[in-house]
């Protein structure tokens, strides 16, 4: 079984070292990393240096062109079919995605096709620190360490899907946001739970959490810089932005305490 990663990077390389540390324990055959950057720039340099003593794991592909959501899809597709076959497992993550399997990731898998399925689903627990502020990430300790608690800040304050698909055989077409399956004529497939979209995940795919640590001193600027990416197919993702900034404006952190967010302490749970 041949496992790929792949994510898409832009301005924000703070996580990438984390990133490859946690996902090279996946023994993928490659990583695919698409730099929504140029090669002359300080972002695509950064992300080169960055993934050097990977040797040939990593591989990069530049991309320099204005971020929307439609072609980062394309840009994946595009280095996914230079090195993937069809009947590969390609992982999607974010770079601040850390996906976590219940046994392993291969168990997983081979338990998706023992069912007859070739793809697999995970719920988003968004980490915070422990007291709900916004702190400065210690590149020293470990993330799970700075951020012990996981609850639901993706979708009670931004009111987005926290479900996503994180992994696939390459010869399934992932849409925006990594939510739903489409086919290559754009139509949504309307199959499990994927379309119409469904806050459950497949039965196949319980327990898969995807560890994301988004929520740090620096999102709140990062998130006032996105709102600047005009494309349309990042609507619904402004939007969120715009909850979660007139969020921080009224309360300047996470409220713990609030029910609706489900927060737990997680701890160690993800060694990154």
């Amino acid at each position: 079984m041949r496992i790929y990663v792949i994510t898409t990077i832009g301005f924000d390389t703070s996580l990438l070292d984390r990133f490859l540390k946690h996902y090279k324990k996946f023994r993928p055959k490659k990583i695919l990393i698409v730099v929504n950057a140029s090669k002359d720039s300080e972002t695509y340099s950064t992300v080169e240096e960055k993934t050097k003593k990977y040797g040939n794991l990593c591989i990069l592909q530049e991309w320099p062109g204005e971020f929307s959501e439609d072609e980062k899809i394309t840009q994946e597709k595009l280095i996914s079919s230079r090195y993937c076959k069809d009947n590969d497992w390609v992982v999607y993550a974010d770079v601040d995605e850390f996906q976590y399997y219940p046994k392993n990731i291969r168990a997983s898998i081979k338990n998706a096709k023992r069912l007859g399925f070739d793809y697999l689903e995970g719920r988003m627990i968004d980490r915070i620190c422990i007291t709900g502020e916004l702190t400065l990430t210690d590149k020293d300790i470990p993330l799970e360490v700075q951020y012990p608690l996981g609850g639901s800040i993706t979708k009670e304050i931004l009111k987005g899907w926290d479900k996503k698909i994180v992994c696939a055989k390459m010869n399934r077409d992932i849409g925006g946001g990594r939510h739903v399956f489409i086919n290559r004529g754009g139509v949504y497939f309307k199959e499990c739970n994927t379309e119409p979209y469904s806050e459950e995940l497949s039965p196949h795919s319980f327990g898969i959490e995807i560890h994301h640590f988004k929520w740090n001193y620096f999102t709140v600027n990062k998130l006032k810089k996105e709102l600047t990416f005009k494309h349309k197919s990042l609507t619904a993702w402004r939007q969120e932005h715009e909850r979660f900034l007139k969020y921080m404006e009224l309360y300047n952190k996470i409220n713990i305490y609030e029910p609706s967010l489900k927060l737990q302490f997680y701890g160690t749970k993800v060694g990154v």
